[in-house]
């Protein structure tokens, strides 16, 4: 593993709705929501996602939804088309620093390697500089590609309420 090794135990799964039910009490209710509100399959039937959950103990400290449906900003749809995101990168605030954020990563990759993609895309909050180092140090870059810096969510979308511009960053699944 890259970095920081991750704790003993520590598992990473596909989120089924056990899963999914217990993130309210384990991340918050605001993850509760963003997560239940992600399609995992389209209007055709075809799956475009997975949650998944970091498990240590039996308890939930990680998720990350993985998407290779479109994206949803459309600058990001026309500037990168068809590259899988990864959205609402998150670890509880008592299990950070730990490997658990890289151990998400590598798996959420791999996922996305067994579905024949080549990379992967993610944006992160201009003000979470910890983030950014972690996943620069993981091997995500800007693209080159103008108008994907300082993007904003709108207010109340996807169960998130904040406006903090952000960045899109981009890696090689083998590099």
């Amino acid at each position: 593993m890259i970095g920081v090794k991750a704790p003993t135990g520590l598992k990473v799964e596909l989120a089924g709705s056990r899963h999914i039910a217990r993130l309210s009490d384990e991340l918050g209710p605001h993850h509760h929501a963003y997560f239940t509100a992600q399609p995992l399959v389209d209007a055709a039937g075809e799956r475009v996602g997975e949650v998944l959950v970091a498990v240590l103990e039996d308890r939930i400290v990680g998720a990350v939804f993985v998407h290779w449906g479109a994206a949803e900003e459309q600058v990001v749809n026309d500037l990168l088309p068809d590259v899988p995101q990864l959205y609402h990168f998150e670890v509880h605030e008592d299990f950070r620093c730990r490997g658990i954020g890289t151990r998400l990563l590598v798996e959420a990759e791999s996922l996305l390697r067994s579905r024949r993609f080549k990379s992967v895309l993610l944006g992160v909050d201009r003000s979470n500089q910890r983030a950014r180092q972690l996943y620069e140090r993981l091997g995500f870059v800007e693209p080159h590609q103008e108008g994907l810096r300082g993007l904003r969510v709108p207010p109340g979308d996807g169960g998130l309420d904040h406006s903090e511009p952000y960045d899109i960053l981009v890696a090689d699944l083998y590099r």
